[in-house]
Order: structure tokens, then sequence, then C-alpha cells
């Protein structure tokens, strides 16, 4: 299980689960993470959730933001600019700076091995 029950080889999740049920009502805002394509936001504007968009590509973000603003209004749901998505970015915090150097490995590892396959650079500060 290369990345975790529930999603198989070809990378789709077939199976989600969350326990303990939420206490909020209707349930806690939505996050879906590392959105890679218009198709994620597309989701996530239909349904009322935000997509976390790992990018160096401003152009694309742009375009991301965009088509999830006029899907969210096709479903009577009114975003303003900056509201469509969190820009997300990499950030280890460690307790020496050679640990963090090394657990930055793991993070780069699964980088390569997922985000550039779809065309991401990574994003930087």
């Amino acid at each position: 299980m290369k990345y975790g029950r529930g999603v198989a080889a070809n990378m789709r999740v077939n199976q989600i689960g969350i326990a303990p049920r939420p206490l909020q009502t209707p349930h806690p805002p939505l996050y879906g993470g590392f959105a890679a394509s218009m198709r994620t936001a597309l989701f996530w504007a239909k349904y009322g959730g935000k997509p976390i968009v790992l990018t160096d590509n401003l152009q694309f973000y742009d375009q991301l933001c965009r088509g999830y603003t006029e899907e969210a209004a096709k479903h009577g749901r009114q975003v303003t600019n900056g509201q469509q998505a969190a820009w997300g970015g990499i950030f280890i915090c460690a307790p020496t700076n050679a640990q963090a150097q090394e657990w930055a490995k793991d993070m780069m590892s699964f980088w390569q091995s997922w985000a550039r396959l779809s065309g991401r650079g990574f994003p930087s500060c």
C-alpha cells in the first residue's frame, strides 16, 4: 500500500472513512487535499469545499480560481476572490535543522512521485 488504505495502484480513491462523526452541524469546513486539476476544483466548488493547491504555476492557480467561482455560482454559492482555494506550501518544523532536512527528503520523495507527474512544480517561498 504505497499511498495508504483505500487508494488503488492506479491512484483511484475507492474508500474514505471519517470517525467519529463530526460534532459541528452541518459539518466543519471541508478542504480537499492537493488539487492538481480543474476537475478537482470544480468538484469542490459544487459541494462547497476548498481545494488545497500546491503549485508554482500562478497562471494555473488563477484559472482554477476563476473556474471555481463560476462553478460555485451555478450551484447558488457566491464566492469572493481569495476564497476559492487554499494555496499551500511545504513547512517542516523539527527539533533540529538536520532533522527537518531529513524529513524534507520524505516530502520531496512524495512530491517527485505524485505532483511532478501532473506537471506541478514545487511551491517555494
